[in-house]
């Protein structure tokens, strides 16, 4: 009798632990109880979808095309405040009340953003957005590497026949996906540039010392998440579901993570959100969030530190943009990546920090200097 209530027990207890670590099913857009679809997709060869959105000038008759990677907790839906940059707010405000009696306010505010895109027509740029797997309406990838985003990102180009060379724009963890694109298929790359990159702190080319006083600069929560997530990838659901550990700062967005000119922009950001931002999400943060974290942190197949230069002849150009304030990505393991690879140009902003790029001019300078510089 006590040997069955015993077995009894056991048994209770293996399920209970086994539904706690087994992520629930991702909620794939377009089938019956999953999200809708509402964004073109495309087809990869493994049959996934990845869903794109496109800015900027006409796709045929663009003089650069940017394939824009966004970052964590994020998605095609991003803007770049490029489009800001060519018209001070003095000169809109000029060119408000020189039509102010010829249209009505709703055609005002298409005129600002039109003369506001002049930036983007006189460089002729193209934006290429997608959602990354599992984010917004592309399909998990429950096998996702470093080395899958690459292909991802080159069938894409391809299936909308971007042409056999274009630019990529990693930003914060989407930088990994540049890694990646600058390892594998650096023939289809025109220029890259890495904001705020990614690090792992297991790189094995990077000094111990070097990635362990980036790695003690983190919140002691970050860095059992990040450690969870390279050692034991498959305890990082429960890790970060279970009540103790749900507040991580990783995935609550914890002030802590943030400078001084990141809560400044978070705070403009705020007074105009993004109506997208339900969708980022919405198939389940273990297909995205967690996924994203595990493929960044398991051993990479290269060491970003042994990349060759993709642009020996010339044409074209590498950078790297890094915040001195930076508490998401802190900077001394970027910083000596860019030492070990001298064709990075290395750009560091003094006084900003993570969300450098969400600033009018940065995003203006990040552009001009993959572009015209």
């Amino acid at each position: 009798m006590m040997l069955s209530v015993i077995v009894a027990i056991l048994v209770c207890l293996a399920s209970y632990i086994y539904r706690s670590l087994k992520p629930p099913p991702p909620r794939v857009c377009g089938v019956p109880h999953g999200p809708p679809i509402t964004s073109p997709r495309i087809k990869l060869s493994d049959g996934r979808y990845l869903a794109y959105r496109e800015s900027g000038v006409d796709r045929a008759n663009a003089n650069h095309k940017i394939i824009v990677v966004h970052g964590f907790n994020n998605s095609k839906d991003m803007e770049l405040p490029i489009s800001k940059c060519e018209l001070s707010l003095e000169k809109i405000h000029l060119h408000v009340r020189a039509y102010q009696t010829q249209i009505k306010a709703k055609t005002r505010v298409a005129f600002i953003r039109q003369k506001c895109l002049d930036l983007i027509e006189e460089l002729g740029i193209y934006f290429l957005f997608f959602d990354r797997a599992g984010y917004g309406e592309s399909d998990p990838h429950p096998t996702r590497t470093v080395k899958s985003e690459a292909y991802d990102i080159q069938e894409l180009a391809d299936k909308l026949n971007i042409g056999p060379k274009f630019y990529v724009i990693g930003l914060s963890v989407g930088a990994y996906s540049v890694y990646s694109c600058l390892k594998y298929i650096p023939h289809r790359l025109a220029g890259a540039v890495l904001v705020v990159p990614f690090v792992s702190y297991w790189w094995t080319k990077v000094p111990q010392d070097i990635s362990s006083k980036a790695f003690k600069l983190l919140p002691e929560d970050v860095r059992w998440t990040f450690r969870v997530a390279h050692y034991v990838p498959w305890l990082l659901y429960w890790w970060l579901t279970h009540q103790w550990f749900s507040s991580s700062s990783i995935i609550s967005g914890n002030s802590a993570l943030l400078s001084d000119t990141d809560l400044v922009i978070i705070k403009k950001m705020l007074e105009n959100p993004s109506p997208h931002t339900e969708k980022v999400r919405q198939q389940g943060d273990h297909e995205c969030l967690h996924r994203d974290m595990i493929a960044g942190f398991a051993t990479w197949e290269f060491d970003p530190t042994e990349l060759e230069n993709p642009f020996t002849e010339g044409v074209g150009s590498v950078h790297m943009w890094q915040g001195t304030e930076d508490r998401v990505v802190p900077r001394e393991i970027n910083e000596y990546i860019s030492k070990k690879l001298p064709w990075i140009k290395y750009h560091e902003v003094q006084g900003y920090g993570h969300l450098l790029s969400e600033e009018e001019q940065k995003c203006e300078d990040i552009i001009k200097a993959l572009l015209v510089e």
